[in-house]
């Protein structure tokens, strides 16, 4: 696995979508704009955002109902890198990994796009990976390890609260 920071390189908007003074990528898309001026920090334009905090606030408590993790929006490594600074480890529940890569897979296209993400696109994409695993395990004959995964999330979706 490649050391994180050289994960962040893609972790930038397009050049075309910032401001001549660095800004947020929310500030000339969106009507209730971030405004701020780092917009080359990836923790900004990725989860520090006020724009997106909403976001992540519903899909953090999402993930917390569903996975008993304590993610928070204070430890941005671990949400956009699934690397723990302090443990100095990677996230390991597969089933937390793949609701993160959906709800990171979201933020770039919004980029260019008017109007604030939504956790009901979050849903359809994790339905997408879900489907896909499900397919995956049944080719390989692994059912068990796809229940395991995924029951959590079925469970979930059956008996929203």
């Amino acid at each position: 696995m490649r050391p994180p920071q050289l994960n962040t390189a893609a972790f930038f908007p397009p050049a075309g979508l910032q401001a001549p003074a660095p800004l947020c990528w929310t500030t000339p898309v969106l009507v209730d704009n971030c405004g701020t001026r780092f917009a080359l920090n990836p923790s900004n334009i990725w989860c520090k955002c006020k724009v997106l905090q909403d976001y992540w606030g519903k899909i953090l408590k999402v993930i917390k109902e569903i996975t008993n993790s304590n993610l928070s929006l204070d430890n941005a490594p671990l949400i956009l890198l699934s690397f723990d600074m302090d443990k100095k480890g990677l996230l390991r529940d597969p089933l937390t990994l793949h609701l993160l890569d959906a709800a990171r897979s979201i933020i770039p296209r919004h980029w260019k796009q008017k109007g604030p993400l939504c956790s009901t696109e979050w849903q359809l994409e994790v339905e997408h990976t879900r489907k896909m695993e499900e397919i995956t395990h049944i080719i390989h004959n692994k059912s068990n390890i796809y229940w395991d995964i995924w029951g959590p999330w079925i469970r979930y979706l059956n008996n929203p609260s």
